[in-house]
């Protein structure tokens, strides 16, 4: 083999790899920067179970509506170091169930779940927040992991939907909540 061809057949296998390497990371940053547009609180029971972000380990599936108690809590710490890695998931919410639709849990149980996996999109989580969105029922998929934890499965939205949510919440933040009297 004469060097010429040799350093031909070098650069197209490194013009292969970084062709392969590039598209790589655009799929798993378009997947991971996508994924901001999950609702895991539903307004409408959901239409089809395959479109939810259900990981392959997930087992005793409930879709159900539920009531929240209070707005879902911030997992990240503030005083976190920089270095610390961040938490496996964002939120946790505490849950009353006011009607089942599928699975196995009943009108009344209780149950804390966890949701919104850390995207790095920079883009804000879709949660109930301001005193309307916090005070409704919602549609949930909740299962269990396989360390035996309930999460929340997020339901693709649209991304008109999301900007409709980013813009209700920005309006909310600046008109604080007042106390009912």
């Amino acid at each position: 083999m004469t060097a010429i061809v040799r350093v031909a057949l070098v650069a197209t296998m490194v013009i292969h790899f970084t062709s392969a390497i590039a598209l790589a990371q655009t799929t798993e940053t378009a997947t991971r920067n996508d994924s901001y547009r999950l609702a895991y609180f539903l307004d409408a029971e959901p239409s089809d179970l395959s479109q939810a972000a259900l990981p392959t380990t997930a087992r005793d599936v409930v879709v159900a509506r539920v009531r929240l108690d209070g707005r879902p809590r911030y997992l990240v710490r503030r005083e976190s170091s920089p270095d610390a890695p961040p938490p496996k998931y964002l939120f946790r919410s505490m849950l009353s169930v006011a009607s089942v639709l599928s699975g196995h849990a009943a009108v009344g149980d209780n149950f804390n779940a966890t949701f919104a996996k850390p995207n790095g999109s920079g883009r804000m989580t879709m949660v109930p927040h301001s005193r309307d969105e916090v005070t409704r029922d919602y549609f949930v998929i909740a299962y269990m992991d396989e360390d035996d934890q309930r999460h929340l499965a997020g339901y693709p939205i649209s991304e008109a939907k999301y900007r409709a949510w980013e813009t209700a919440v920005m309006e909310s933040i600046r008109t604080p909540w007042t106390p009912k009297r």
